[in-house]
């Protein structure tokens, strides 16, 4: 029988990626070979090189920060995978009879052993404190819980189709991004755990922010009534109060395109069912929210502080379930 690894929870206060980095260089390391065996070698260093350009061009406040920790990677790919976020997420602002909101939360990603590297970090900014599930090397935030305040998550909207095939409609994709500025939707989210002192000031951030890209976050915060799914444009926003359920396509702004992952729709669906039974553990989790690319499941209440998290890889658990009260 394996024994399954814990989710580590390391206290990086304002250090950043890098910090986080050298705090676990082992989980940093393989998250760089994993990324040269997704990309190759040669695709990762061109998509670092352009990655590089574009982001140096935009309005990241992490800029620095990246440059420490391509001083770390030991080769091309820090950049790259700080620009891409090529990943498949679904997430719902869950409710009890009270009106008191949980969010439930699900990422999937190919790059595999994710699952086993995921970690749960705890960072400091002039908002005070919050906690991120992420991996050695991200300098954005894609999950998070600041306790009395909000939990957040980044879901990818339908990229655009060019009817170049899957391959040639993520190239041309990506050179459009390249082509203009803006703030990352993971570094605008990481900007609102550090800086915004409530769940309504968050809104606000994530609503009104312009971005490089298209987005969807779902919030909860800790007071009646307060959680919603934001789909975003680069410059406008559409709000779905919750209980409400996100996958990777738009439900309210015409943003049509192919979505991210396996059927987005169908995962949706599934999440709904769970919007006014909102669970205490991951006992919930089936495909198809679960996949074989699955890599993180987790359950965080902003009110109470209890976080619930698990990391997967190839559909089955990867690490022991983490609970916490924060």
């Amino acid at each position: 029988m394996v024994l399954l690894p814990d989710i580590p929870v390391i206290d990086i206060g304002s250090g950043g990626a890098a910090a986080l980095a050298a705090a676990c260089p082992e989980r940093f390391a393989e998250l760089r070979q994993a990324a040269v065996r997704h990309f190759s070698g040669p695709g990762l260093f061109l998509d670092d090189v352009m990655a590089r350009s574009w982001l140096r061009r935009g309005e990241t406040p992490f800029l620095a920060e990246l440059d420490r920790l391509a001083s770390m990677w030991h080769g091309a790919g820090a950049f790259a995978l700080n620009g891409c976020c090529d990943f498949s997420s679904t997430s719902g602002a869950v409710v009890d009879t009270q009106g008191n909101f949980r969010m439930v939360r699900v990422v999937d990603w190919r790059l595999d052993g994710l699952g086993r590297n995921l970690v749960l970090t705890s960072q400091q900014g002039p908002a005070g404190q919050f906690h991120a599930l992420t991996w050695p090397g991200m300098v954005g935030v894609v999950t998070g819980l600041a306790k009395g305040r909000f939990a957040a998550a980044f879901n990818q909207p339908p990229q655009p189709i060019h009817h170049l095939g899957r391959g040639g409609d993520w190239l041309v994709n990506r050179v459009e991004l390249w082509r203009r500025g803006g703030l990352p939707a993971d570094h605008l989210l990481r900007r609102v755990f550090e800086t915004a002192p409530d769940f309504a000031a968050a809104e606000k951030m994530l609503s009104e922010t312009p971005l490089a890209t298209p987005a969807l976050f779902t919030l909860v915060g800790p007071g009646t009534g307060e959680g919603c799914v934001i789909e975003r444009s680069r410059t406008e926003a559409a709000v779905r109060p919750g209980p409400a359920a996100a996958a990777n396509h738009c439900c309210l702004l015409p943003l049509q395109g192919r979505s991210t992952g396996k059927d987005s729709p169908g995962r949706q669906t599934a999440m709904e069912r769970l919007l006014n039974f909102p669970p205490a553990s991951l006992t919930w989790l089936a495909p198809p929210v679960l996949s074989r690319d699955t890599r993180m499941a987790a359950v965080v209440d902003p009110a109470s502080g209890v976080l619930v998290a698990q990391g997967w890889d190839r559909s089955e658990p990867a690490t022991r379930p983490l609970i916490l009260t924060l």
